[in-house]
């Protein structure tokens, strides 16, 4: 399967109707999976190791975005963004108490084909 599919897959659930709080919370949590993968995948391309943290995988290859040496300023821009797409990532899908909006939906759509098009670019 192409991770871009996850991308696909939210598009297609906020144009939902009606659409509820659930959705949103698919919509993040799918586009994130898709901008990480994206990311794995160009790391994987670029021969840099991704595991080379101690941390679950997503950790591991932010850190080791970040930590690159030499510095890639787009790789490194790319993994503090995937950080804060993580986060919302968890809410979404474990802080059942926060409120996942549709703005907060779109968000993520938005952040997942700005991180696609760094990568054209890293």
């Amino acid at each position: 399967m192409d991770s871009i599919e996850f991308l696909n897959f939210s598009k297609k659930i906020i144009t939902l109707e009606p659409i509820n709080e659930i959705d949103y919370r698919q919509v993040v949590s799918r586009s994130y999976y898709c901008a990480y993968h994206q990311v794995r995948i160009k790391a994987d391309n670029l021969g840099i190791p991704v595991n080379a943290y101690k941390g679950g995988s997503h950790a591991s290859l932010r850190q080791t975005l970040i930590e690159l040496r030499p510095a890639n300023r787009i790789l490194k821009g790319i993994a503090f963004r995937l950080n804060n797409f993580h986060t919302l990532r968890v809410n979404a899908d474990y802080k059942l108490d926060l409120v996942i909006t549709e703005k907060t939906a779109n968000e993520s759509i938005q952040m997942c084909e700005k991180i696609i098009n760094e990568l054209n670019h890293a």
